[in-house]
């Protein structure tokens, strides 16, 4: 009796990581079209993140963009972060996406990021929020835009977070 319930437990946690594999990896296979960058996705959930993360040296586009660029070229697919990604090492591809933020595209960082870096931070933001701490990180570099209202367009901004 109690083998049966061991076998029953392990079957059912086997067929729920399964389901769950399944469940998250499969969207991402019926989607791909042929327009997909090459790459590749990495360990089930996981994905590559614990590469990607991997320590260099600044003054260097580290082991594993150095890898992927080289394998799959300069914008390749990848799973980062438990989100499927896109990324791009390709400087005018780069420019042409940030110039274009808003009207052809809305640049994101999956959710684990922005639990990190916070809701607020300029790197998450996007729209008329980023456009926002854009201004206010811009007005502190420039001495002529510090005047008193650079501290309510501060405050302003802090309470619109809240």
């Amino acid at each position: 009796m109690a083998g049966e319930l061991w076998v029953g437990v392990l079957v059912g946690i086997t067929s729920g990581l399964l389901g769950l594999i399944m469940n998250h990896f499969l969207p991402m296979f019926l989607k791909l079209g042929h327009n997909v960058p090459k790459g590749s996705f990495g360990w089930p959930l996981l994905g590559e993140t614990l590469g990607f993360l991997k320590p260099h040296p600044s003054n260097t586009l580290g082991a594993f963009l150095q890898d992927h660029c080289s394998r799959y070229g300069n914008v390749f697919k990848s799973h980062l972060f438990l989100s499927p990604t896109v990324v791009s090492c390709d400087q005018e591809l780069n420019y042409f996406i940030l110039q274009n933020e808003g009207k052809l595209f809305q640049c994101s960082y999956p959710k684990p990021i922005h639990g990190i870096l916070g809701n607020v931070s300029m790197l998450v933001a996007v729209g008329d929020t980023h456009k926002r701490l854009r201004n206010v990180a811009i007005s502190l570099v420039s001495i002529t835009k510090s005047k008193p209202e650079f501290l309510n367009d501060i405050e302003r901004t802090e309470l619109l977070e809240r």
